[in-house]
């Protein structure tokens, strides 16, 4: 149902007008949607199914505020927009906006005609049989029909040390633990993503582990482990692995072999069953949905300025909120799960999503989502390319469908992006739980991995930073001038191809703790020429102006400082070590540049401390940036003053 609010933005006068140089070609002037925060309170309780899902989009601030302003000016206002590039012409975007800070929810309005989306009612359970038919239909259509999808052809070494073999649909057959199954290695297994939660469950433990090769009973697993099988079974998979039943939980020496091979075993997978929508074990895979909230949505557009017509309205942010922000999507470990499996199959809260390289789709969906409601981060299983059933393994893919190496080196920004906003419970996991997204990468970019980076971008993926409070670990776990140092969102910007490099790399390398090369690392140093220079920070509030002193000229135009860790000291003497100059859009020039300290071991030996945006007339004459038909560069004059240093 709709609140009068609501149903009356579909009635009246829709008047679109000319929009020049915004992402929409035509939209609507905007208009008062709930006038009180009251009435849009109330409309939530009453289950309008617009406003339930604009409440949602507002954060929990956003919301109290909204709470809080019950007889205030308008909370909330609606406008339309046509002519967007992601959407075919006669889909409309219904945009809802608080009046707060501008917080926009956005819609699709698709003709009823377009049976890209589903009219058929959802089941009250994702268990049901009509949701798993669709389920066994993208299974199949994927297995059976995509060729970036098809697994590559298989060696004994290929399959994991251990899987539980499960038995077939409706039997009573008792769970066991295998090991190396010898002589089948056609044999498919399916895996799991999800999280563990607080509570104790039958794990494999070195006391367990003959009891577990013996047989056990589904009943003794928790929930979601439960549910994981019944979907096997269903889609006819004989075996899965999951994380607590397949490696010795208390065996460190088992737990690093088992890291180390994590992403084949995802890789080798069939598919990866994602519980997607769980907080913990116990509450499973399954979900009772208000199917109130769910139900394909069609209503009667009754505009002056058109005819009739049924429109079925759709959320823009369906992947993103059930997806992207689901509970299991925040552990670090699953974003090596969702890149790596050849296919994943989210139970969600609401309802089921199937993800691969050919698909991306839902319930609401059933044929594929269409472009507008992802970005490219979304669906993290297109960002490694991967390689066709009966290719070398270790070979990448045929060039057709292989990205350059700049998109690859872009990719691996937006994967880290990803990644770092996820949280890890043992901080020393950090550079484990990528190791596997590395080695696939590795087989495509051909370079050298350095904790977390790639030789070949080092000047340009040196330019991260972390976006609120970062916390650096008590234990060494990687060098300072790599983002796997510090826990936190480390956000980089995309390579700009009209930048420049105002450094030289001469060597950079990385020595591993163990054998695994792309896991944890005992230290590692980058040496480079640059021109250092002296700085100095007096205060560390970033909404402060002319705080910025290099070799004593105080810079008060504009920069943005972003200390790697903003409860260290940040105040005192630094050096400034400028690595690329960027026009912005208003083809001002821009210096980025990272914020170092002495490493205190010698004179040339440096610790990253933060990075910094400049922006200051001055600049040319400073940092010696000179401009060439549109590309920027340090000035050879300023060569003599280049130096050799290192960063550790």
């Amino acid at each position: 149902m709709l609140c009068t609010t609501c149903a009356n933005i579909f009635r009246g006068y829709l008047e679109f007008n000319e929009l020049y140089g915004l992402r929409a070609r035509v939209a609507t002037a905007k208009k008062a949607h709930h006038l009180t925060a009251n009435s849009f309170h109330a409309a939530v309780e009453r289950k309008c199914r617009i406003c339930v899902i604009v409440w949602r989009h507002f954060s929990e601030n956003e919301a109290a505020h909204l709470s809080e302003s019950h007889q205030g000016p308008q909370s909330t206002q609606y406008h339309f927009e046509r002519g967007l590039s992601w959407t075919p012409a006669d889909v409309f975007t219904l945009c809802i906006s608080n009046d707060h800070d501008g917080k926009v929810s956005y819609w699709a309005m698709y003709p009823a005609r377009d049976a890209d989306a589903r009219t058929t009612r959802t089941d009250r359970n994702t268990s049901s049989d009509p949701c798993f038919e669709l389920v066994c239909e993208w299974f199949t259509n994927c297995v059976e029909g995509h060729s970036l999808c098809k697994m590559t052809a298989k060696t004994e070494m290929d399959y994991p040390s251990r899987l539980i073999e499960i038995g077939s649909e409706d039997s009573d057959y008792e769970l066991r633990i295998y090991t190396k199954l010898k002589g089948t290695p056609e044999t498919p297994y399916l895996t799991l993503s999800h999280r563990w939660g607080v509570a104790d469950f039958l794990k494999l433990t070195q006391s367990t582990f003959e009891r577990l090769r013996c047989g056990f009973s589904i009943a003794e697993l928790p929930q979601t482990f439960q549910d994981a099988i019944v979907v096997a079974r269903r889609l006819g998979v004989r075996y899965v692995w999951i994380d607590a039943l397949c490696i010795i939980q208390d065996s460190k020496e088992d737990w690093q072999n088992e890291a180390a091979m994590m992403g084949m075993i995802y890789k080798n997978a069939m598919c990866n069953i994602s519980a997607t929508g769980a907080w913990n074990s116990k509450e499973g895979c399954f979900f009772d949905r208000d199917t109130a909230v769910v139900d394909p949505y069609l209503i009667k557009c009754e505009w002056d300025s058109m005819p009739n017509q049924y429109y079925q309205v759709v959320d823009y942010a369906i992947w993103e909120d059930s997806i992207v922000h689901g509970p299991v999507n925040q552990r670090a470990w699953v974003v090596q799960e969702r890149l790596l499996a050849p296919r994943i199959l989210h139970y969600g809260r609401e309802e089921v999503f199937w993800e691969c390289q050919g698909l991306m789709a839902c319930e609401t969906f059933p044929r594929g989502i269409p472009e507008g409601f992802t970005r490219k981060a979304s669906n993290l299983n297109r960002l490694i390319p991967r390689t066709p059933s009966g290719a070398a393994s270790s070979k990448p893919h045929n060039k057709e469908h292989q990205p350059d190496q700049s998109d690859l080196y872009d990719n691996w920004r937006i994967i880290v992006q990803e990644y770092t906003r996820c949280k890890l419970t043992k901080s020393e996991d950090k550079l484990v739980a990528l190791s596997g997204i590395a080695k696939q990468m590795q087989l495509h970019i051909n370079d050298v991995y350095l904790a977390g980076m790639w030789k070949g971008c080092l000047p340009s993926q040196l330019l991260w930073h972390i976006e609120g409070d970062g916390i650096r670990p008590q234990l060494y776990r990687a060098p300072s001038w790599s983002w796997a140092s510090v826990d936190g969102p480390a956000e980089s910007r995309q390579e700009d191809p009209n930048g420049s490099s105002f450094i030289t790399i001469l060597d950079a390398t990385t020595t591993p703790l163990a054998a695994d090369r792309t896991g944890q690392v005992k230290n590692g140093h980058v040496r480079l020429r640059g021109r250092l220079y002296s700085a100095k920070i007096p205060d560390s509030r970033p909404w402060r102006k002319d705080l910025f002193r290099i070799n004593s000229q105080l810079l008060g135009t504009r920069f943005n400082w972003f200390p790697d860790v903003k409860a260290e000291n940040i105040v005192g003497d630094h050096y400034f070590l400028p690595l690329c100059a960027y026009p912005d859009q208003k083809y001002e020039i821009w210096i980025s540049g990272l914020v170092l300290r002495s490493a205190g071991l010698s004179e040339s030996t440096y610790v990253r401390w933060g990075y910094i945006d400049l922006m200051t007339e001055d600049m040319g004459r400073i940092v010696g940036v000179e401009e060439d038909d549109g590309e920027f560069f340090c000035s050879p004059s300023h060569y003599k003053y280049w130096r050799t240093i290192t960063l550790v």
